[in-house]
């Protein structure tokens, strides 16, 4: 199938189909190839893509599921409350405002601003080191020392981190997806984007996992904040894969050789 470039013309000047080839090929890709799977790297490549992409799914499910098992440990309202109950409005305001971030990345303006500055794959490398420092924030929630500490600076650091976290969900269920179909060749494109949800049930199981096995641990650090940490690592290794990964032919097209060179 010839490439066809999909280009703004209010903001920058039409390609000509030999352009759009010269990019695609300096890429890896040729029309003609014959490689059945179209790019540099072949099969291998196109794996590379889709674990990379579960990855994102990963992060989604660890952050979705690790705070029903964290509220309800002994260790965290110690760590956080120093020893109070949980309040229900405080309950609601934790689970709530994780929403709220993925709201706003997910909001078409901002959704089209990061895609259009970082592509698809730079949007998830930029999910990937959002996550990281919203999980650091919330494992590194300051504990009182003593009954007369102020609470309220604890509750917001966790939140500013749940907020922060979540808007870095939005931006990689919005594109880890997208990013893959538009790498995957046709036969493939299906069952290689249904791993992104798979990664996503994985996730949620092995972060109630983690809040089990470490619900008991106080010493010398609360099992949440080991629970909330251990999330840091993927998200590390979502970064790190992503330098590896090759742009999307769209986005290729879209910003020209210079650029293309630059993400590719």
């Amino acid at each position: 199938m010839a490439p066809v470039a999909v280009v703004d013309k209010s903001s920058r000047p039409s390609l000509s189909q030999g352009e759009v080839e010269v990019i695609l090929k300096q890429a890896g890709i040729e029309e003609n190839s014959p490689d059945a799977f179209h790019g540099r790297g072949g099969i291998s490549m196109v794996v590379a893509v889709a674990v990379f992409s579960s990855l994102a799914g990963l992060l989604m499910g660890l952050d979705i599921g690790y705070i029903a098992g964290v509220k309800t440990m002994d260790s965290f309202s110690e760590g956080l409350l120093h020893e109070e109950k949980i309040k229900d409005t405080q309950d609601s305001l934790i689970t709530m405002i994780f929403g709220v971030g993925a709201a706003v990345a997910a909001f078409p303006p901002v959704m089209d601003c990061c895609v259009s500055k970082l592509g698809r794959k730079g949007a998830v490398i930029f999910g990937g080191l959002v996550f990281c420092l919203g999980a650091a924030l919330q494992a590194l929630a300051p504990q009182p020392k003593d009954p007369k500490d102020p609470k309220a600076i604890n509750m917001a650091m966790m939140l500013l981190g749940r907020i922060i976290a979540g808007f870095s969900v939005g931006l990689l269920s919005g594109n880890a997806p997208v990013y893959t179909s538009e790498i995957a060749p046709p036969a493939l494109r299906g069952a290689l984007v249904t791993g992104f949800q798979f990664a996503i049930t994985v996730g949620i199981m092995i972060a109630f996992l983690l809040a089990l096995v470490l619900e008991d641990v106080e010493k010398p650090y609360g099992g949440w904040r080991w629970v909330i940490a251990a999330q840091i690592a993927p998200g590390i290794m979502l970064v790190i894969g992503g330098i590896f990964m090759p742009g999307s032919p769209r986005y290729l097209v879209q910003q020209g050789t210079r650029t293309a060179w630059a993400w590719g």
